[in-house]
């Protein structure tokens, strides 16, 4: 299926759609990295439809984050987060909705990066005047730190691109005994080299991961790092309590001229975790108290639509775009009976798509896929492929 992501906004707050790389769900995974979901980076308060600057934007969670450590964020969600709000990486896409979104734009780096050696080499050069949260500079030494600190044992459940493409990385284990990578060059402060085993034409694509996001050796804190990222974005952690809530205010040295992709318009963003899926939905629907200034960090439940679609006022405050992942009923081909073509067609064939649709939501929430990509659905009524 593929899933339209539906939030329920109150009247005074939008949120653009942000791209951001991966599917959700935990650990380390190959294949491209993909676009994201929609986020609370770029919301505020909205007037005459112009969005301003100023207050408190509230987020309603049912959890809390896996990791927020950018060598370990590896779930969508996440990624969107600390990407879009604490730390920047050396390539980004576009903070626009639709097809726009997949379009990639420098973000500490000056531009997308230069290739040499055959698509085997490959440079950057971060902008001037990048800084973190107390001021220092941002460095192409950070960034290496953050690289090299993605292979520690320590730190597990990341991105595996640098892994799996770096020349020289296998064994490595990290900079904690003082060893570092030498297919990662940094001529300068301001520069970055990375050197692959194979050719890669897509890396800048990599390059958008929370890996290539940078962590200053002095800030490092090993697993602790997870619950206090240095931030090097347009927010920073005020108070962080596990499974409880996270504040974020300003970093007043974040500057707006060196990033074309996050606006920022809240001065404050609180994210309230724990709470129950129907919990969240009832309280957007009703827009009470502080949560009239609310926006959910999950989707709308199916279960909830009914609500939100037969009132007028309601269904106004809905936020809807096509989610950039499939949701796929899968077969292990390499188990019986599965291992025969014709059971496998016949499962295809026994599947009512529209009951699947309608458990999900109905066709407001979902449209059913024969295709594997989003957007490339086969029409419908067409035979499914085993």
């Amino acid at each position: 299926m593929n899933k339209r992501t539906h939030t329920l906004a109150t009247a005074l707050v939008t949120a653009l759609a942000l791209g951001v790389t991966g599917c959700s769900g935990g650990g380390k995974s190959g294949g491209s990295p993909d676009r994201g979901n929609p986020a609370a980076a770029n919301a505020g308060a909205v007037v005459g439809g112009t969005p301003q600057k100023g207050g408190t934007l509230t987020v309603l969670s049912n959890q809390d984050f896996t990791h927020l450590d950018p060598a370990r964020n590896w779930v969508m969600p996440d990624m969107d987060f600390g990407t879009r709000l604490l730390y920047r990486t050396l390539v980004t896409y576009k903070a626009e909705p639709g097809a726009k979104g997949s379009e990639l734009v420098p973000d500490l780096a000056e531009d997308l990066g230069t290739p040499s050696n055959g698509a085997k080499t490959w440079t950057f050069r971060l902008k001037p005047g990048l800084k973190y949260e107390d001021g220092t500079p941002i460095t192409a030494q950070d960034i290496k730190n953050n690289v090299e600190r993605s292979f520690s044992p320590d730190l597990p459940g990341g991105p595996d691109y640098a892994a799996r493409y770096l020349a020289g990385a296998k064994g490595y284990q990290g900079p904690a005994q003082g060893k570092h990578l030498a297919s990662v060059k940094t001529p300068d402060s301001r520069t970055i080299v990375f050197e692959l085993h194979t050719a890669f034409a897509e890396f800048p694509f990599a390059a958008t991961l929370p890996t290539f996001a940078p962590v200053p050796p002095k800030q490092d804190k090993g697993p602790q790092y997870d619950n206090r990222p240095f931030s090097s974005g347009p927010y920073k952690i005020e108070t962080y309590s596990r499974d409880k809530q996270i504040v974020l205010v300003r970093n007043t040295h974040w500057d707006p001229k060196t990033d074309s992709v996050r606006k920022a318009y809240p001065d404050r963003i609180v994210v309230t975790m724990g709470l129950k899926g129907n919990q969240i939905d009832d309280r957007l629907i009703a827009s009470s108290g502080t949560d009239a200034s609310a926006i959910s960090w999950a989707q709308l439940r199916p279960e909830s639509i009914s609500k939100v679609l037969t009132k007028a006022d309601v269904k106004a405050r809905l936020l809807a775009e096509s989610s950039s992942c499939t949701e796929m009923v899968q077969m292990h081909t390499g188990r019986a009976p599965f291992t025969d073509l014709k059971v496998r067609q016949a499962v295809q064939w026994a599947l009512d798509r529209e009951a699947i649709v309608t458990a999900a939501g109905g066709p407001a929430v979902t449209d059913a896929s024969s295709a594997a990509m989003p957007g490339s659905s086969s029409p419908a009524g067409s035979s499914p492929t085993p």
